[in-house]
């Protein structure tokens, strides 16, 4: 078996140490500014709501620069950077504030994510058949760091509530083990042509338009409603981009206008499945039994079972729909999403059961509150592949970037979205408030179950016309 480009390693060192950063501070956030910082659940949502936003978005800022100026290599470095740097003011608790360091780590996130993947397909040939495999691992890297950090967070800051500064200590020390690491074997990495295509002079340009998105990001997590302005018209502008381009390529409209409307079901199921970091955080501190022999389970724990049960499920679905398939019982890609609205609608059925018990016994049952979770990853399993698959195979070749860009930016406007969700919970005071918990994951129940049969019945109908002469 050929061996794997050493490179790969270092990258997955990377992969996981920013994603073990991002999901840790993102499982913590809105406990830290409710509980440290005294910040009403109102502005801890929006807050969370906006950081998230924020690193999705500028992750389309990451791909132009790596894409026209600085390369791969240079932009996922520079984002690593602003992460260090961001931890680092967090750490040592600068009259900086915390909202700037939070702008620099989702504006240093932004330029990672897209970049560091596009980094290690660089350092193979073409038809490389290492490559398959090698992603592969490179996928358990980002899937591991969104477990680990969850855990690690959330037990520093169960342990010692008011040292929370440990933590991004943790962060910093991962990072710049990584920086060591990739200092003594950068000469491993495959040498590539992206070098900058201008003067040197113009990184002053670039380094001006860095500080003024780092600007904008601080702005932005202190103006939520602006930043509900500005995602719309990104997003509208996007959707406007691809229609005249569908146009002018001569495409059919209709085709065009279908792949779009494929990206409201992600929209709308983050929207929902968002809460796992918000709301349900909340929820899982102060009504939730989380003794378990005698231990505490700290609540940013619970941001990691979804990704846990993502993996367990994944081999365990393919494994069914395989079966069904051979059993002459296909089912469509349309089915899939439909299904995968059903089992989030039965998530918060499961979610709105625990504040009926919460009501009654103080505390709901842990058992119920995990089972929620399983279900909530096998609807995102059931949603997101076949829309990806989709998009994938039925975009135009001239639109394909665009439109895969256009799903991901969907996880920004998600994020928003999810924050005004998860403020549905708070009582006049702006403070969680048990019932209307309830209310909010009754109604969430009730509508993705909505969406379940709207998708279907959309399904039907569309194959029957299609039929029509």
């Amino acid at each position: 078996m050929p061996k794997q480009p050493k490179a790969l390693y270092v990258l997955f060192c990377a992969e996981l140490t920013i994603r073990f950063s991002y999901w840790g501070l993102q499982s913590l956030l809105v406990l830290l500014l409710t509980q440290r910082f005294h910040h009403t659940a109102t502005f801890a949502y929006h807050t969370y709501g906006a950081f998230t936003a924020l690193a999705f978005l500028f992750s389309i800022m990451g791909g132009f620069l790596a894409d026209r100026f600085l390369g791969f290599s240079k932009t996922a470095l520079l984002g690593i950077s602003a992460c260090l740097l961001g931890n680092l003011f967090l750490a040592l608790q600068l009259p900086i504030g915390y909202m700037f360091s939070l702008a620099m780590i989702a504006l240093g996130t932004g330029l990672f994510f897209p970049n560091n993947s596009n980094w290690l397909g660089q350092q193979y040939g073409e038809q490389d058949r290492r490559r398959s495999k090698g992603f592969t691992l490179y996928y358990m890297g980002t899937n591991l760091g969104a477990l680990l950090g969850p855990i690690v967070y959330g037990s520093i800051n169960h342990n010692s509530p008011h040292q929370t500064q440990w933590v991004f200590f943790c962060s910093v020390g991962l990072m710049l083990l990584w920086g060591l690491l990739f200092s003594l074997t950068h000469r491993c990495f495959k040498l590539t042509t992206e070098a900058p295509r201008f003067s040197r002079s113009h990184y002053v340009w670039i380094a001006i338009l860095l500080l003024g998105a780092l600007s904008f990001a601080y702005y932005l997590l202190l103006q939520y409603t602006l930043l509900g302005i500005v995602l719309t018209l990104i997003f509208g502008m996007s959707v406007v981009y691809v229609i005249q381009q569908s146009y002018r390529l001569q495409l059919r409209l209709q085709s065009s206008l279908k792949l779009i409307g494929l990206i409201v079901f992600p929209l709308i199921f983050f929207t929902l499945a968002f809460q796992v970091g918000d709301s349900l955080i909340i929820f899982a501190q102060h009504h939730v039994a989380r003794t378990v022999f005698n231990h505490v389970i700290p609540a940013p724990f619970f941001a990691s079972f979804e990704p846990i049960f993502i993996v367990l499920m994944a081999p365990i679905l393919i494994m069914i729909w395989k079966k069904l398939e051979n059993s002459q019982l296909y089912i469509s890609e349309t089915a899939k999403i439909s299904a995968g609205f059903l089992f989030t609608s039965i998530a918060f059925l499961c979610y709105y059961l625990c504040t009926l018990e919460a009501m009654d016994n103080q505390q709901a049952s842990l058992l119920l509150f995990t089972t929620a979770y399983l279900f909530l990853a096998i609807g995102e399993l059931c949603i997101m592949p076949p829309v990806i698959s989709m998009v994938s195979e039925h975009a135009p070749a001239k639109l394909k970037g665009m439109l895969m860009g256009l799903l991901f930016m969907s996880l920004s406007f998600s994020s928003y979205l999810s924050a005004i969700v998860a403020n549905l919970t708070n009582d006049a005071q702006e403070h969680s408030n048990i019932v209307n918990f309830s209310m909010t994951y009754g109604r969430i129940a009730g509508f993705a179950f909505i969406v379940s049969i709207i998708t279907i019945a959309a399904r039907q109908y569309y194959v029957q016309h299609s039929r029509t002469p």
